[in-house]
């Protein structure tokens, strides 16, 4: 009911800008200054009230976002290009031209981010070179762990995009597959749906055919409101626990719960990685469990750090970043890459999906990321 009301907004919104701006410019032989003026006011207009509208029919953020957006590529940029074409028509034909440039511009950046972005999945390898406390010495002996990190599918209709990322999950061959959360965003109120991408999501981890050496493990996201949305696979969850490994694993693992990753980490887990002489992989939903160790600027434990949920940003704007994470880590960080800090490596995945339900179905220079690192260990 939301989507369709915006839509009867857009056209409303869109006829009623074009009508006054052209009145205006009624009984003139060339395009005035004050007939785009009275365009642009309309689209400043449109911007404040939308977001407005939806807050108050929501009360939802995402909602107001995604009106937002709306208003700027279904009111502002269409409105924006037919008075490019009155310009042109009326004896100002740069500005015409340079307006439908613009236009023209905005709605493919637009229909880039809504089609094309989304499903431009990348598949990124980081290697790290584990030195628990002094680097080891040249003739050391090293293995290689290979860890695959899977971050918010976040999905309500398991499709060619979902199984392209399990397809090059399996090509990976990882020794280690971790889920940090997120896994199918559908409402409560389709229990139909959900049944029906549940039993999707089984068939894809049947499909594959590697197994992992030491599991599939996974924590719990903000959306994963039904516990039995892995039941069926071979995913182990964590909450606030160590996982149960062969003694010969040369790594001990801790999944956070949902609100363990949006806090310091506790001084019980700090111990057991300042105690324990394998390397330590801590995996968590939100990445804010790593922010007072980035504030401080240096992490006297050496772990192995591995979170998702801010989805890079999901739309980021060239030389400014991502606009909002919704995390309290630095906006620079959240990009996917690997970061060291100390002894501490860490990586806050781009995610796989994307933000469902109100929220604005885009990504712009952010691709959805499939994260392998290969963690080479002494022997």
């Amino acid at each position: 009911m939301f989507v369709v009301a915006l839509l009867a907004l857009d056209v409303l919104a869109l006829f009623a800008g074009a009508r006054w701006s052209a009145a205006a410019g009624r009984g003139e032989e060339r395009y005035r200054a004050h007939e785009l003026g009275r365009a642009l006011a309309w689209c400043v207009l449109c911007g404040a009230a939308f977001p407005l509208f939806a807050i108050f029919a929501t009360s939802s953020g995402f909602a107001a976002l995604r009106a937002l957006g709306h208003a700027l590529f279904c009111v502002g940029l269409p409105l924006l290009g037919w008075c490019g074409l009155r310009a042109a028509r009326r004896r100002r034909p740069l500005l015409g031209a340079l307006l439908l440039v613009l236009c023209g511009a905005g709605e493919l950046a637009y229909t880039w981010a809504r089609r094309v972005e989304p499903r431009r999945l990348a598949v990124d390898t980081f290697v790290i070179e584990w030195r628990p406390s002094a680097a080891p010495a040249p003739t050391e002996r090293r293995s290689t762990l290979k860890i695959a990190l899977l971050a918010d599918l976040q999905t309500d209709a398991i499709g060619a995009h979902e199984e392209e990322i399990f397809r090059r999950l399996d090509e990976g061959r990882a020794d280690l597959v971790l889920f940090a959360g997120d896994y199918l965003q559908i409402p409560l109120s389709a229990p139909a749906q959900y049944e029906r991408e549940r039993a999707a999501l089984r068939a894809l981890f049947r499909s594959l055919t590697h197994a992992p050496r030491y599991g599939y493990f996974g924590v719990w996201g903000d959306i994963d409101h039904a516990s039995d949305v892995l039941e069926g696979t071979s995913v182990a969850m964590l909450d606030d626990g160590w996982a149960e490994l062969p003694a010969d694993a040369p790594f001990q693992l801790h999944g956070l719960s949902l609100a363990s990753s949006r806090r310091e980490l506790s001084s019980r887990v700090l111990a057991r990685i300042a105690s324990e002489p394998k390397a330590t992989i801590v995996l968590g939903h939100a990445p804010d469990f790593l922010a007072p160790l980035i504030e401080r600027g240096d992490s006297p434990w050496s772990f192995l750090a591995l979170a998702g949920h801010v989805h890079g940003g999901q739309v980021v704007l060239p030389w400014l970043g991502p606009p909002i994470t919704l995390s309290r880590v630095p906006r620079e960080v959240v990009d996917g890459s690997l970061q060291r800090l100390g002894g501490l490596s860490y990586v806050i995945s781009r995610g796989l999906g994307m933000e469902r339900g109100y929220a604005p179905r885009l990504r712009f220079a952010c691709r959805p990321q499939l994260v392998f690192l290969e963690l080479r260990l002494p022997t």
